[in-house]
């Protein structure tokens, strides 16, 4: 921090003139112990990320991933950081819920859009996003599946893209 390497978001004044570029991702574990076990979660993060910038001209140089934007190993400081979710949403330019086809590392089960769409914690996420955000005049939000990057909510702008 005082060598000037990594950018702090310690005010909301920072985390304002950041949020044009800033992508909110959710997701689901495919794993109790590990968030992406294959890989195949953050290849859609990425691609997703990609497809936006380069198809709707969002800049996107922040990602929002639960699994490196919150702690993980101290329970005091992850609560604080689930309590301040929305207010990451809403200083993010766009929602991109990752629901690839793939198994869950541990129960060996399907996880897809489905599962994504049944998790509460997802639905929790988005809800988030929705609330922070229900004041603008849009509010874009994708799925990337198996069919590629589509509007999340039928309000979202935007046709079926190529890419994830």
């Amino acid at each position: 921090r005082r060598m000037g390497l990594l950018t702090f978001l310690d005010t909301d004044e920072a985390m304002k003139s950041l949020a044009k570029y800033t992508a909110f991702v959710s997701h689901q574990w495919t794993g109790f112990a590990h968030p992406d076990s294959s890989g195949s979660q953050y290849n859609s993060m990425v691609q997703a990320c990609k497809t936006l910038s380069s198809t709707q001209d969002y800049s996107i140089q922040w990602v929002w991933v639960d699994y490196f934007s919150i702690p993980q190993a101290n329970a005091d400081q992850q609560q604080v950081a689930i309590d301040t979710l929305a207010v990451y949403a809403a200083h993010s330019s766009v929602f991109i819920a990752v629901a690839p086809s793939c198994k869950h590392a541990d129960l060996g089960m399907d996880l897809d859009a489905r599962s994504y769409f049944g998790r509460a914690w997802c639905r929790l996420e988005q809800l988030a996003y929705l609330t922070a955000n229900s004041h603008k005049r849009s509010m874009p939000a994708f799925l990337c599946a198996s069919k590629g990057l589509l509007p999340l909510f039928e309000e979202a702008p935007g046709a079926r893209l190529s890419g994830c």
